[in-house]
C-alpha cells in the first residue's frame, strides 16, 4: 500500500514540478532573462526524462506473473480497498471443428473499506491467451462494463464474464486494470503499464 501511495504522490509531484518550471521559464523569457528561461526548460526536461524512465523501465523489466487461483489482485488510489479474484472458469468448446470457444469466468469484487464505496465499473477486464492476445468480455459488445453496481464498504459481489476466443487460443489468465488513461502514467506498482503484467489464473476444471 505504501508503494502505491508514494508512486501516486511522486507522479503528482512531477506534474507540479514541470508545470512550475514551465511557468517560471515563460515569465523569465517575457522579462528578457533568457538564461533563467533556459534553466527552467532544462529543469522541466530533466524531470520529464526521469519520469519517462520511471514509467518505462519497470514496465519493460518486470516479468509477467500469474497469481494462483483464489488470490486477490488489489487496486489502489491513496489506499487499497478494492480487490478482485477469480472464483471459477470453464471453457465451452463448440462441436464444430475450428469454431470459436466460449470461456466463462466467475469474478468477485470485494471491498475492505470502512466507509467509502468502491467503483468496480472503473475496471477493465481482458482475457489473455498464451500468445499475448487480449479478448474483451462479451458484455462489452453493448458498450457497458460488467460491474456497473457500486461496491459498498465491506461488501462484495460477483459477476459472470463471458469471452469468445478462437479455437486455437490457449487461455493464460485474466488481466484487470483501471480503465482511466491517467493510471497509465502513475509511477510505481499502481501504474497500468506495470499492473498489466500481473494476471489472475483461471481455475479450469480438469478433464
Amino acid at each position: 500500500m505504501l508503494a502505491h501511495l508514494l508512486g501516486t504522490l511522486a507522479t503528482l509531484a512531477v506534474f507540479g514540478l514541470v508545470g512550475i518550471a514551465l511557468l517560471w521559464g515563460l515569465i523569465a523569457f517575457r522579462r528578457g532573462r533568457r538564461s533563467a528561461a533556459l534553466r527552467a526548460l532544462a529543469t522541466a526536461g530533466a524531470a520529464v526524462t526521469l519520469y519517462g524512465l520511471g514509467i518505462a523501465l519497470p514496465a519493460l523489466l518486470s516479468k509477467t506473473r500469474v497469481l494462483e487461483p483464489s488470490r486477490e489482485l488489489s487496486f489502489c488510489g491513496f489506499d487499497c480497498h478494492l480487490h478482485v479474484t477469480v472464483l471459477a472458469a470453464q471453457a465451452e468448446r463448440a462441436s464444430e471443428p475450428g469454431a470459436s470457444t466460449r470461456v466463462v469466468i466467475g469474478v468477485q469484487v470485494r471491498s475492505d473499506a470502512v466507509q467509502a464505496p468502491e467503483h468496480p465499473s472503473l475496471l477493465r477486464f481482458r482475457l489473455v491467451d498464451q500468445r499475448g492476445r487480449e479478448y474483451p468480455p462479451a458484455a462489452y459488445d453493448t458498450g457497458l462494463p460488467p460491474f456497473t453496481q457500486d461496491l459498498a464498504a465491506g461488501e462484495s459481489y460477483s459477476r459472470t464474464l463471458s469471452f469468445v476466443v478462437p479455437a486455437d487460443a490457449e487461455t493464460f489468465g485474466l488481466r484487470v486494470t483501471w480503465r482511466g488513461w491517467f493510471d497509465y502514467w502513475v509511477l510505481g506498482p499502481a501504474g497500468t503499464f506495470v499492473k498489466r503484467k500481473t494476471l489472475l489464473a483461471l481455475p479450469m476444471p480438469s478433464g
